[in-house]
């Protein structure tokens, strides 16, 4: 209960949304150490997390990046996405990511199976612009590069 809770304490916290869980939950790559676990383990497990979905880039901030490019499987521009010589490119809105997520779990149902029931849920409850109702102290690295899109030119599986 918020009785108890004095403060939030955050250390580089994404508030309104991080490019790098997108990559995540697209392809898993570079979240943990590949010597513990692969890609595609890390990938298949953050897609079952609805933290992951919180912390998805919010449309306010996000909707004119491009968050992620895939490589077309056809010559033919996507009707889901814009195209930029021959990538599928998703940007920060809310009915980009939708396209993707649906994209996704067409390629993959078993492992992507109710990507978008998350999303959407994760969607409606997070408000990236209302603070929380105590203190909040934010801890802020400096000197760290931040990714903010990403480009796969293997294309979809």
């Amino acid at each position: 209960t918020l009785a108890k809770i004095k403060a939030l304490v955050s250390i580089a916290a994404p508030w309104a949304g991080s490019p790098q869980v997108v990559r995540v939950l697209f392809s898993g790559a570079e979240m943990v150490s590949r010597l513990i676990i692969s890609d595609a383990e890390t990938r298949d497990f953050a897609r079952q997390l609805s933290g992951a979905y919180m912390l998805l880039p919010h449309e306010r901030l996000w909707e004119n990046h491009t968050l992620i490019s895939v490589r077309e499987q056809s010559s033919s521009q996507s009707a889901s996405s814009s195209s930029s010589k021959g990538f599928e490119e998703y940007r920060g809105r809310t009915d980009e990511l939708t396209k993707l997520f649906r994209k996704i779990e067409a390629h993959a149902p078993a492992s992507a199976s109710g990507m978008l029931r998350a999303f959407r849920r994760a969607s409606a409850i997070v408000d990236v612009w209302s603070a929380p109702p105590v203190p909040v102290v934010c801890v802020v690295g400096a000197g760290a590069p931040t990714s903010v899109s990403f480009r796969y030119c293997e294309g979809w599986p």
